[in-house]
């Protein structure tokens, strides 16, 4: 700030004061007194200069310029703006909306694929429940030894006979009987029972079960291998002695308690 030799120290250290809070934009007003404003508009040129601006229209000229452009401009802006949000938001509608169809035809999808699994399942076991329901019939009308030992006379309709053999092979005793044959077959033989006389001996297993909520029986196939137990295992005629099981010829049929029926018949070595 240039030194007005007109001014005395203070009124000099008073006018450098105000002159800072100008340009560093202080607020200083409201200790501002009419001898300070005096004092600046007598010895502060910038601002005796912005009051000749003032007076000769330049600084009104910029303000409505600026305003001018302003007033012109801020509103389109503000409306292309209101456009494109309503427009994204509409966008951002329809994406949800459709979000939310896919994912219901996705959770409908799913089930009917699990009710179409459901079916499949139902008919595969239906299939392969007809098809060893056949095969039982075609196994007892094939061994008339068995039929005899049973007591079961089938008549030439399949649906009839395989009425008789569940009637006859769910019965406990019957059951019971079953493997005291086919343990006596493979006995009298040296070998294990067939894979279609296994196949008949689980299906009369099955239906004898299905008297009852719990599964009351079971087979037991123990493992070849495994050390002898007299209270589980009986060996084969072929084998009088021996302590590790070398082959299992016909599993043990077994109570819910663990109790054998029948224990397993087994060759050892």
């Amino acid at each position: 700030m240039d030194k007005d030799d007109r001014l005395d120290e203070k009124t000099q250290k008073r006018l450098d004061h105000l002159s800072k809070g100008w340009e560093d934009g202080s607020s200083y007003l409201d200790n501002l007194t009419v001898a300070d404003l005096r004092l600046m508009l007598e010895h502060f040129k910038p601002m005796r200069a912005l009051i000749r601006n003032i007076a000769g229209g330049k600084l009104r000229h910029r303000e409505e310029k600026w305003d001018m452009q302003a007033d012109c401009a801020m509103p389109d802006q503000i409306e292309k703006a209101t456009v494109q949000v309503q427009r994204l938001e509409a966008e951002l509608a329809q994406a949800q909306k459709a979000c939310r169809r896919a994912t219901d035809e996705r959770d409908n999808l799913a089930k009917i694929n699990q009710e179409l699994a459901r079916k499949l399942d139902d008919l595969h076991s239906r299939h392969r429940e007809s098809n060893q329901n056949a095969s039982v019939v075609t196994a007892l009308r094939c061994n008339s030894v068995l039929l005899e030992c049973l007591g079961i006379t089938l008549p030439e309709d399949d649906s009839a006979a395989l009425i008789i053999s569940v009637a006859v092979l769910s019965q406990r005793d019957n059951l019971v009987r079953l493997w005291d044959l086919l343990r006596d077959r493979s006995n009298d033989e040296l070998r294990p029972i067939h894979e279609q006389e296994r196949e008949l001996l689980e299906t009369a297993l099955t239906w004898l079960n299905h008297n009852w909520k719990r599964l009351p029986y079971r087979l037991e196939e123990p493992m070849v291998g495994a050390s002898f137990d007299f209270e589980h295992h009986q060996r084969a005629a072929s084998t009088a002695t021996g302590e590790r099981i070398r082959a299992v010829f016909l599993p043990s049929l077994c109570a819910t308690d663990g109790a054998p029926l029948r224990k397993a018949l087994v060759q050892t070595e």
